[in-house]
């Protein structure tokens, strides 16, 4: 195909019309993915709204955490609420979760009318209460501190299944849900669940297909049996340990004199944040650091880019 966006397309084409049974997000941006996917045209909509879980692996839980919506639905109205939990409990049932426990998130875990979110809180357990949200038990309005914490619904005299036992955390709007998944790993030794590990340790014994960082650097550098698990797992992304080339090897070069305690190559991550950082400064030295008019120039400079990176040509 001629570019990522066609790439995208013609994935989501191939699954709508039954060729394909998944779309595999490999080296496009997320919004290029999404905007083929969503489309109301050629997309894979539904009669649901699209929605984006977290699933947290958290220092201390028997089980993941979901924090549900934290990167599609920007200030979701009542009824994409609806649709957010119903999409996180059928996850949830996916992951093994059989009645996921639904925390409705507030700052306060009291109905105020002068807080919005409370309201909707409200709502929603009621919509549940007539079936019209089914297959989890849902409680809200929950402050954090409540929803994950037995102690803290204890001293506000809540008396709920859900209260200290959260398993899947509905944000009120999707900053909140993006903060508090970032504090998660950042402040709490929470990760994002790497599905292979997941996968390993359910006891799976067949090949998986995933993304870009599914077979990441902490996988790579498994010991013993666990390596194993890596054996026929399909992935895609835009750098390999393997590339033989005098640009990649300086790069794993420098890598290593620079993070003596790294990875034993560079990591996804690592290779994106050098040619993303590269092309802003490439880009500031063509304008000679020229921010006026709204960035026109620099913006302008950014689009005709273009140099030999690690892994070949950006």
């Amino acid at each position: 195909v001629a570019h990522s966006h066609a790439a995208a397309a013609k994935a989501v084409e191939l699954v709508r019309t039954g060729e394909a049974q998944l779309v595999m997000k490999g080296s496009l941006h997320t919004d290029e993915l999404m905007g083929a996917v969503v489309s109301s045209a050629t997309g894979l909509r539904t009669e649901r709204r699209i929605s984006h879980a977290y699933v947290m692996d958290v220092p201390g839980r028997p089980t993941p955490l979901i924090i549900t919506d934290a990167a599609i639905n920007i200030a979701p109205s009542l009824e994409e609420k609806a649709d957010i939990i119903r999409n996180a409990i059928d996850l949830a049932h996916v992951i093994g979760m059989e009645a996921p426990k639904v925390a409705i998130l507030a700052a306060v875990e009291t109905v105020n009318p002068a807080m919005p979110s409370t309201l909707d809180a409200a709502a929603l357990c009621k919509m549940a209460d007539r079936g019209q949200i089914s297959g989890g038990i849902l409680d809200g309005p929950l402050a954090f501190d409540n929803a994950v914490s037995e102690a803290a619904a204890r001293e506000k005299g809540i008396v709920s299944e859900v209260a200290g036992h959260a398993e899947i955390l509905v944000v009120p709007n999707l900053e909140a849900g993006n903060m508090l998944a970032k504090q998660l790993t950042f402040l709490g030794g929470a990760d994002a669940v790497n599905f292979l590990t997941q996968y390993e340790q359910a006891g799976g014994n067949k090949p998986m297909v995933g993304g870009s960082i599914t077979v990441d650097q902490t996988v790579l550098n498994y010991k013993g049996k666990r390596r194993e698990s890596l054996v026929g797992t399909a992935s895609a992304g835009p750098m390999a340990d393997s590339l033989d080339t005098a640009e990649w090897k300086k790069f794993v070069a420098d890598y290593k004199a620079n993070f003596k305690d790294g990875f034993p190559s560079p990591s996804l991550f690592a290779y994106l944040y050098y040619i993303n950082t590269k092309a802003a400064l490439d880009g500031l030295d063509a304008v000679k650091g020229d921010l006026s008019g709204g960035q026109k120039k620099y913006r302008e400079a950014l689009q005709k880019t273009k140099f030999v990176g690690p892994a070949g040509e950006v």
